[in-house]
């Protein structure tokens, strides 16, 4: 039997693992002071106890597995469940504490916002840095008109992940500098390492489905139209009865089954229309349900392993191949990674990591704008459309057919296209590549000594081509869109390490070197005319970026260990030479922490109710050097860097009495100096004016609990709790400005204001009486004169509950997900309101009888008709359309069946799933406006509005990975 002495990530007071390895398992024993899986070796087992190898990313108390996932900061790569959705951060949504991720499940791969604890930028949300073996993943965002293509995170793959950790605070966030203010998410992937030595093959296939689950609720019992009545029309010696083909907006007859002409009743040639017959004027059979259909995604994977006594390595290949739930889609995605590490001798080692990403994509799901098959389905449409009958969209001619005619006579689409006109004619399509990873040289010059040095690249281009079929109305000439994107991006580092030097119970070790960084990004965007018949391309209009950046920083990381009770870790960060927007250079980062093992301390040592116990404080103090480029039309004047300063307070301790682990931390961050952008006089030759005065505050309180319930011969079952809670606080704008507008948007906008969480919605409320009732005056409701605040678009409290049964070879896992507090105003709500499109337009016989609103009634009581319930909404009482942003989900579920080893004679590690993602949601505002999708984001904003949203959709699935 080999045996393993641990992996190297970690640091040198690591509280070390005691492993043993077989021909196809490893196992880990727990040992007092240590904290590992308890499994009872074989009699002739033999065991090496040894500490890790030092790397001070990871700062102490925070670095064991099993201690980070008690408190909610620690992720193995087995738990991060994506499905179909490649970004692997939708599947730590729920995982990891106070992560609040802004998606829509509808739009896959699509761009997020992510967010811990709070805005800290009035310009744009800075989402935590990504480390994936010690690079620093670059986030590209990439926009087209009318689609999201992402940002690039897609090239991690999440079969890839050994595990996660976040870092918050501290030493991690100090080596990484600006880009980490919102903090660390260390990727941590698999490798040859600790694998049975010799050659193994790994292999997993999985089979995935989505389905749509939920969208606004709709009724079924109104037509289109604007009137109860349709208009008679003579042809020939026959009286026809006419839809309202111009109109889009269901206020029409009620659906009885008179016989009408539908638009697909009407056939239009070169002498004018035609009428074929009629047809039943019902609800279709055929609604726009039928338009989505179940998406299909094939993930296969092959991993070749090896193991020998100088070195490892690691080959994967991956190959996804799948579409959405819209007609005329299509993708295929590959992966290929290739790592290795390996001895020169005794001192010297090699190790390298490649990766490679690339894409193919036809028909993303649409986004916002008219061209959007959303629009008409619960903006502006009617409702006797049977979707059958849309699906023969154009005519011999290559025009299309439209219901939303100009008239009867006139076949020209008034307002909206053929939702399959759109998704046939207007696709787009597009291909991304990235290239990344590193290759690195460690070298043992003392005992005490090491020195590393590592080159990092990353190298992304992503080529997309939208399309605007007929355009102006002429036939064979269509609108082109061509947008690249371009980043090439390196860093060369060299460190020198100086590890765990000790005189007696004093331990010193640290870190210090050099870091040069150098980015080049281009993005162009072209449009042209594209006439089908020449072929040729003629130009409209062009936008050419380029941007370079490039910085140097020095680092040093020293820390002073006492006996395993004190540890203190200091980290300073200055910045040498940078190209910035701004003279901003000589930037810095300073920080520390400090790290008590409460279970060795005498008065806590004879506790015997007492497991493992951790108290951390830490302290991180950054200058940072926001870039803005682009913004040509912008004045900037005396700009200070940004201020951003941290304080945290940490515990974590496991009883003995009970099997029950707790976690508890504090975080305070306050943020001077940001960057705001003030509207001023067009006479000044600019759109506006920067100024570096603004100021904000963010507290978090974030709990974790784990216990496990039943740990007794064949069963097992145990929960985990997380919960956080954040307040943020604008403290200062500039100097006399208490409520900035942070992006022009149709119908409403974010605001910040002096005093109130940032992000706020601004409309006009109603007038509301002392005992809390709205005010109304003869049925209707009496307004505020001037608009105000609210509510935010964040939430400030979040909390999931996970659940993992097992018995013998079976586990069932489920985690169920809840968020609390945020608003957004939902124009898909006000729109299919006033089209009188939303279920709401008709329940209990408002149609019909009317509706008298609720509240204090100052006047008259009268009711009002359901149109001008349905027109309030859209106009003076916009304030209805503020939906209340609370969720609980059952956000995925898996049952799994595991093989044990030695049960198959060639194969182990056998491994049969059957997962859920997406399953059920409770407690939203109204029924089919899912939060989650309907908050739009723009510069990685959050808009608080969500306009012609996508669908919400629940996935399922089956995987079989095994091992040979």
């Amino acid at each position: 039997m080999k045996i393993l002495s641990g992996d190297e990530y970690g640091c040198s007071d690591s509280l070390g693992t005691v492993v043993a390895s077989s021909k196809h398992a490893i196992w880990f024993v727990e040992k007092e002071g240590y904290s590992t899986t308890r499994i009872r070796l074989k009699s002739d087992s033999s065991i090496v106890l040894s500490a890790r190898k030092d790397l001070p990313l990871v700062p102490f108390g925070l670095e064991g597995k099993d201690q980070n996932r008690f408190l909610g900061y620690h992720i193995a790569g087995s738990e991060i469940q994506t499905d179909g959705q490649q970004n692997f951060l939708i599947g730590l949504s729920g995982k990891l504490n106070g992560l609040n991720l802004m998606h829509s499940s509808g739009v896959h791969d699509g761009s997020l916002v992510t967010l811990l604890r709070g805005a800290n930028s009035f310009m744009t949300q800075v989402a935590p840095l990504i480390v994936i073996d010690g690079l620093p993943m670059q986030c590209i965002e990439m926009a087209g008109e009318q689609f999201d293509y992402g940002q690039l995170l897609q090239a991690i793959n999440p079969a890839e992940i050994e595990h996660l950790e976040f870092h918050s605070a501290g030493i991690a966030k100090i080596l990484y500098g600006a880009a980490a203010r919102s903090g660390v998410i260390m990727i941590k992937t698999k490798t040859g390492a600790n694998q049975p030595k010799g050659i193994s093959v790994d292999v997993g296939s999985a089979v995935m489905v989505d389905q749509v689950r939920d969208y606004p609720r709709l009724q079924n019992r109104y037509g289109g139209g604007l009137s109860n009545d349709f208009e008679e029309r003579i042809v020939g010696d026959q009286t026809y009865s006419l839809v309202d083909y111009a109109a889009d907006e269901s206020w029409g007859p009620m659906l009885n089954g008179q016989q009408v002409v539908h638009f697909h009743n009407l056939e239009d040639g070169a002498s004018g229309v035609n009428i074929n017959g009629t047809s039943p004027w019902v609800f279709p059979e055929k609604d726009e349900s039928t338009f989505f259909k179940s998406a299909l995604h094939l993930r296969n994977r092959i991993g070749l392993n090896g193991q020998y006594a100088k070195g490892n390595f690691r080959l994967v290949y991956e190959r996804m191949d799948g579409e959405n739930y819209l007609p005329n889609s299509s993708y295929q995605r590959d992966f290929l990674k290739g790592q290795g590490a390996m001895m020169l001798g005794r001192k010297v080692r090699l190790e390298t990591s490649l990766n490679y990403y690339q894409s193919a994509y036809k028909g993303r799901v649409n986004r916002g704008g008219v061209r959007n098959p959303f629009v008409q389905m619960w903006q502006w449409g009617q409702r006797q459309l049977d979707y059958g009958m849309l699906g023969d969209y154009k005519h011999a001619d290559g025009s299309q057919k439209t219901w939303n005619r100009y008239s009867f006579d006139s076949p020209q689409a008034k307002y909206h296209l053929n939702p399959y006109w759109i998704r046939m004619e207007d696709y787009q399509n597009d291909e991304q590549q990235r290239f990344y990873g590193h290759i690195g040289l460690n070298v043992n010059l003392s005992k005490y000594l090491d020195l590393r040095v590592r080159t990092y690249f990353d190298q992304a281009k992503a080529d997309a081509v939208e399309r605007k079929a007929f355009l102006d109305g002429q036939a064979g000439l269509e609108e082109r869109r061509n947008i690249n994107w371009n980043q090439d991006w390196g860093q060369q580092e060299l460190f020198l390490n100086f590890h765990d030097f000790s005189k007696g119970k004093l331990h010193i070790g640290g870190l210090g070197g050099i870091q040069y960084q150098e980015r080049r990004l281009a993005h162009n965007h072209y449009i042209y005319a594209f006439n089908q018949q020449q072929q040729n391309l003629i130009a409209i209009s062009t936008l050419e970026e380029q941007v370079r950046q490039y910085d140097t920083f020095a680092f040093l990381n020293p820390y002073f260990k006492w006996d395993n009770i004190f540890r203190l870790d200091l980290a300073y960060r200055k910045q040498l030479e940078a190209n910035v927007a701004r003279e901003e250079d000589d930037l810095y980062s300073l920080g520390g922490q400090f790290n008590i093992n409460l279970k060795e301390l005498h008065l806590f040592k004879e506790v015997k109710w007492m497991g493992h116990s951790f108290l951390n404080i830490a302290f991180t103090k950054m200058e940072l050097g926001e870039q803005w480029y682009g913004y040509e039309d912008i004045r900037f004047g005396d700009m200070s860097p940004v201020e951003q300063q941290e304080w945290s307070i940490a515990f974590q301790s496991s009883l003995r009495a009970i099997p029950l682990t707790i976690g508890l931390q504090w975080f305070r961050q306050d943020i001077t100096n940001a960057l705001n952008l003030v509207s001023v006089s067009s006479n000044t030759g600019y759109s506006a004016q920067g100024l570096s005065e603004g100021a904000m505050r963010n507290h978090a309180l974030e709990l974790n609990v784990g216990i496990d319930w039943v740990r007794q011969g064949v069963w097992q079952w145990n929960s985990t709790l997380l919960s956080s809670w954040n307040r943020n606080e604008v403290k200062k704008i500039a100097e006399g400005l208490p409520m900035l507008k942070l992006q022009e948007e149709h119908m409403v906008s974010p605001y910040a204001q002096v005093g109130l969480p940032f992000g706020q919605l601004r409309l006009r409320d109603f007038q509301y009486h002392e005992n809390g009732q709205p005010i109304l005056v003869n049925g209707k409701y009496l307004m505020e004169d001037e608009a105000s605040m609210v509510g935010t678009v964040y939430p400030d409290f979040r909390m999931s509950l996970s659940n993992q049964l097992r018995y013998k070879d079976f586990s069932f896992s489920f985690l169920i997900e809840r968020s609390r507090g945020g608003y957004f105003f939902s124009e898909d709500h006000q729109k299919g309101m006033y089209a009188g499109l939303l279920e709401a337009t008709v329940a209990g016989g408002i149609r019909e009888e009317g509706i008298q609103l609720e509240g204090y009634e100052t006047g008259t009581p009268q009711k009002m008709t359901a149109r001008e319930y349905g027109g309030m909404h859209h106009n003076e009482a916009q304030i209805l359309n503020v939906l209340d942003a609370c969720y609980v989900k059952l956000r995925e579920a898996r049952l799994n069946w595991r093989i044990p080893n030695g049960k198959l004679v060639f194969l182990y590690d056998l491994n049969i799933g059957l997962f859920g993602r997406n399953l059920w949601t409770w407690g939203l505002d109204k029924k089919g406006f899912d939060p989650e999708a309907q908050i739009e984001v723009s510069r990685a904003l959050p808009l608080g509005r969500g306009s012609a949203i996508a669908p919400s959709v629940a996935s399922y699935g089956m995987e079989v990975g095994f091992k040979f």
